[in-house]
């Protein structure tokens, strides 16, 4: 839930009514975090305390994951818990999990992917035309991806991925998030959920639009990427997962950066930063 890493302040009663639109098209699993805030850390949960006051009707509707930062010591708490789903970036730009096996160790155990930025921190919605766009202040500017001597090659795969969407008759985003919800299957056996970052209603209800990706459309999207040779580079820093045998690994001994899962303790969800 971004509404809170923003450089300018979202009234509550606009958070709140894109959640209640969120919750209206059965969208209910949310992921914020004790580090979710420009001004104070903690903004997110505090913004989270304010809805439910507001509206308690929706605490029973809601899927909530809270990731907290954690060390391998806190973690031997837990014991050996089954890891609930994994979550990492995937999108039409980040597609690296289905190469380096981290997709493959999650289809054999069953364990679902969370994908985060599944439109790429907003550049894959098509919204961008220069780096001269990104406002300043703007903390995207620090990500490689949308750094100027990466953006025109980014900008290319928008271009070609846009004219699927308009033989479609929807948007790239929808095309985007459309890709994410179904490359899981069509790799083969594994469920990728995409988790955006909408602000507004207009904006929730477009993504929620569900948009149905032939065989041969993801074959199409599929020979795009490979076309393209993409600048690497992760779109939120260095947030990463990986998961052998059913169990965490620490991040120096797989990508050497940090690691994030969701483990399930009793009814609750709790996502973990391990090794920051």
């Amino acid at each position: 839930m971004t509404f809170t890493g923003r450089p300018f302040v979202i009234p509550d009663a606009e958070i709140f009514a894109s959640i209640n639109t969120s919750l209206s098209h059965g969208a209910n699993f949310f992921v914020s975090g004790e580090f979710y805030g420009i001004r104070d850390p903690e903004d997110n949960l505090h913004m989270l305390k304010r809805y439910f006051t507001a509206h308690p009707e929706a605490s029973d509707k809601v899927v909530l994951s809270v990731k907290a930062g954690m060390n391998w010591a806190t973690l031997s708490i837990f014991g050996k818990e089954n890891i609930s789903c994994v979550e990492l970036e995937v999108s039409l730009w980040a597609t690296e999990i289905f190469e380096n096996g981290v997709a493959e160790v999650c289809r054999e155990f069953g364990i679902p992917i969370a994908a985060y930025s599944p439109l790429g921190r907003g550049f894959l919605t098509g919204q961008f035309k220069s780096a001269d766009d990104l406002p300043e202040g703007d903390v995207r500017k620090h990500f490689d991806r949308f750094k100027l001597e990466n953006f025109g090659k980014n900008l290319e795969l928008v271009e070609m991925v846009k004219g699927i969407a308009e033989r479609k008759g929807c948007t790239v985003s929808q095309l985007g998030l459309g890709w994410v919800r179904q490359v899981g299957g069509w790799w083969g056996g594994l469920r990728v959920i995409p988790i955006f970052g909408a602000t507004k209603q207009a904006q929730v209800a477009e993504n929620l639009r569900s948009v149905e990706l032939t065989d041969s459309e993801m074959a199409e999207i599929d020979e795009i990427l490979k076309s393209l040779n993409l600048p690497e580079g992760d779109t939120s820093g260095t947030w990463r997962a990986c998961c052998i045998n059913n169990q965490v690994i620490p991040p120096h001994e797989t990508m050497g950066s940090s690691c994030e899962v969701i483990i399930s303790v009793g009814n609750a969800l709790v996502c973990c930063m391990l090794g920051v």
